[in-house]
């Protein structure tokens, strides 16, 4: 613009319209270093000179740490932001593609094996399983459950217990009398066994009491070694590996089905994942803090203008044009009003 200035200024007398070149030129070369020095004056200060409020990031590091901290937490991390985001993920889905993959299935099998064998204390773990069970009466219904099916085992086995019963009687007995023994031990049996499943039965008192000591010694950890040693051998054995990674398998053929279980439980992980995300959000801004406060000054004006430096090379041109087509304008509304 300074040479199109120059020579249109120099030549303005031979012809009329460089008039016009002249105007575009001057003004276009003032348009174009007002917006260098504003843009330059972001990032330092124009031409070295102390110019005041000039270098404006350099010399507001702190705010621009802060700010971009703030703006991030009321703006990104939000509940209903992160929900809207993470909702639109698929995790069951992406869980169960994981898991469809035998080689990652049983390197997760296999770690999780050894992690149950050599770390993870059952003892305690399977204590509060038991006295939650026991809070929610669950432990009747296995009670009641065990008891029946010795009544239905009782009926379906009749022929085989006459058998050993005639087996084990005197050869003198007479089979009437062996008969008659036969009858009334499985009607006593039987009767015992119903008895069992009255509500306030002996023995449901005392199996209740056996699992209350038993959860005492769990809880305690009287059984940890013994719990432990059978780990190691089925760890040592694969068959706990084997095991998991069967039920990881069901667990993916069962997710792999859109149904509500996977609803369920992407709903459940979705919910998760929020929480998680909105307990460590202070740390996440105050990481972008420390960051940007632990640039020097120069560092962040560098780092800002090299990200958007095309575009505000842009801003220099733009203002160069838009500068010389108002100085071309005022130079036309100067001629018709003298002419006038």
């Amino acid at each position: 613009m300074v040479c199109v200035f120059i020579a249109a200024r120099w030549l303005e007398p031979v012809h009329p319209l460089l008039g016009f070149v002249r105007a575009f030129a001057e003004a276009a070369l003032v348009g174009g270093l007002a917006d260098w020095f504003a843009v330059t004056a972001l990032f330092r200060h124009p031409l070295g000179l102390p110019i005041p409020h000039t270098a404006i990031l350099p010399s507001n590091r702190d705010r621009l740490a802060d700010s971009v901290a703030d703006f991030l937490l009321h703006n990104f991390l939000t509940r209903r932001v992160l929900a809207a985001e993470i909702g639109r993920y698929d995790l069951a889905g992406l869980a169960a593609d994981w898991l469809a993959d035998p080689a990652r299935r049983q390197w997760l099998a296999a770690r999780a094996a050894s992690a149950l064998g050599s770390e993870l204390k059952l003892g305690p773990l399977l204590a509060e399983w038991l006295s939650l069970m026991l809070a929610q009466q669950k432990h009747q219904q296995l009670f009641d459950r065990a008891v029946a099916r010795g009544l239905v085992l009782l009926d379906e086995h009749h022929a085989e217990i006459y058998q050993k019963v005639s087996e084990k009687s005197p050869r003198w007995m007479p089979r009437r009398f062996n008969d008659e023994f036969y009858r009334r031990l499985m009607e006593g049996v039987a009767e015992l066994l119903e008895q069992m499943l009255e509500a306030d039965s002996s023995a449901r008192a005392h199996y209740e009491q056996a699992l209350r000591t038993q959860i005492a010694h769990l809880a305690a950890g009287d059984y940890d070694e013994q719990i432990g040693h059978q780990l190691d051998i089925a760890v040592q054995d694969g068959l706990l590996a084997g095991r998991l990674d069967a039920e990881l398998a069901a667990i993916a053929a069962r997710l792999s089905q859109r149904g509500e279980v996977r609803d369920r439980l992407n709903r459940w992980l979705q919910r998760q994942a929020v929480v998680m995300a909105l307990r460590r959000r202070a740390q996440v801004v105050d990481l972008v803090r420390r960051v940007i406060l632990g640039w020097d000054a120069q560092t962040v004006a560098a780092r800002i203008e090299a990200h958007v430096g095309r575009d505000l090379q842009f801003i220099r041109i733009n203002g160069t044009l838009v500068g010389g087509l108002v100085g071309l304008l005022l130079h036309a509304i100067s001629l018709l009003a003298f002419a006038g």
